[in-house]
């Protein structure tokens, strides 16, 4: 009885206490797993962008978490997963969103910060049958064009369809100069598909150093 009761104990310390699972809604939610990412950006046919490239680039895989923090925010952290030299699968810090529910109470507020925490771009949008759409008319350069001189910042419009398999983020970006003045267009599309089963085995090293909820 005595080493029933010592048992009985540990397991209730906590020590031994399973974290709280998320309370973000199914639109969050679905945004958490692993998958295959694909990204490709279409501007003038000179400084069009994709990954992953058909004939250079393999294939991208993202481990994707939910948590909630201490203010209630859902927190959505992406790590890349890349197949290094050795053939093992290794993790890289990618961005993260923190989602909160808007203050009129009618949609949510997507903060996208870099890996290094700074703040990205943030806006605001009803939800829509799973879609979210919104605008941030001040957001900086995208790490792709990070060399480039002829405008300063984007004014973004996203897009976000998700469902339990995965979800696509359209992007309709214009690119501008300080005083306004339009350099370019450009029209994104960002594509998460979900694996399961032997598909999913990529990310299960980064699942293990970064547990989901």
């Amino acid at each position: 009885m005595t080493r029933l009761l010592i048992a009985l104990t540990l397991v209730a310390s906590p020590l031994f206490a399973v974290e709280a699972e998320s309370k973000a809604p199914a639109l969050i939610k679905n945004l958490g797993g692993c998958f295959s990412v694909s990204y490709r950006f279409v501007e003038d046919g000179a400084h069009d962008y994709e990954l992953p490239h058909p004939k250079m680039m393999p294939v991208v895989n993202e481990w994707i978490t939910v948590k909630d923090n201490e203010k209630g925010a859902h927190v959505v952290q992406h790590y890349g997963v890349y197949q290094g030299d050795a053939g093992k699968f290794e993790t890289m810090l990618h961005f993260r969103e923190e989602w909160s529910q808007a203050k009129d109470g009618s949609g949510w507020t997507q903060n996208v910060l870099s890996p290094s925490g700074s703040p990205r771009y943030s806006c605001t949008s009803p939800e829509r049958k799973g879609q979210i759409r919104c605008q941030a008319t001040s957001a900086p350069k995208p790490q792709r064009d990070i060399k480039r001189k002829d405008y300063d910042k984007l004014v973004r419009t996203t897009m976000l369809q998700v469902t339990p398999l995965g979800w696509v983020q359209s992007e309709m970006n214009d690119k501008v100069k300080k005083d306004g003045t339009l350099v370019a267009t450009e029209l994104g599309w960002i594509e998460y598909k979900k694996l399961s089963g032997d598909k999913a085995k990529v990310c299960d090293d980064a699942k293990k150093e970064f547990p989901q909820e």
